[in-house]
């Protein structure tokens, strides 16, 4: 399930899934795309309940990422920094890609 909520002119969608996999990533991709239709420019998502992404909903982020630059949002991932998500991500460098944060506070920061 997907949490959405809003924070101001934040936009945080929360991945409220253990495991994010080829299930979920359509899913997730409409998400985003309604919240950048409804004029989010401000996009936070959430992965600190969520252990682990396949590789189809690691594309997904890849993607909204690069859309945000086409509609000059601004898109940000929390990971926490003890799972097993968080070493994926350094091991295959997106952590050079994405911008992520370890908590939703330090994520809110990025956009004042």
């Amino acid at each position: 399930d997907f949490i959405h909520e809003e924070v101001g002119n934040i936009c945080i969608e929360t991945v409220n899934f253990l495991r994010a996999t080829l299930k979920e990533t359509e899913p997730f991709r409409n998400r985003i795309k309604q919240d950048i239709e409804k004029g989010f420019r401000n996009i936070v998502i959430d992965l600190s309940l969520c252990d682990f992404c396949d590789s189809s909903f690691i594309g997904a982020l890849v993607v909204c990422t690069k859309k945000s630059f086409v509609n000059s949002s601004k898109f940000v991932i929390i990971v926490r920094q003890e799972t097993s998500l968080s070493d994926i991500f350094q091991a295959i460098r997106l952590d050079r890609v994405l911008t992520i944060y370890r908590t939703r506070e330090d994520a809110l920061k990025y956009f004042s």
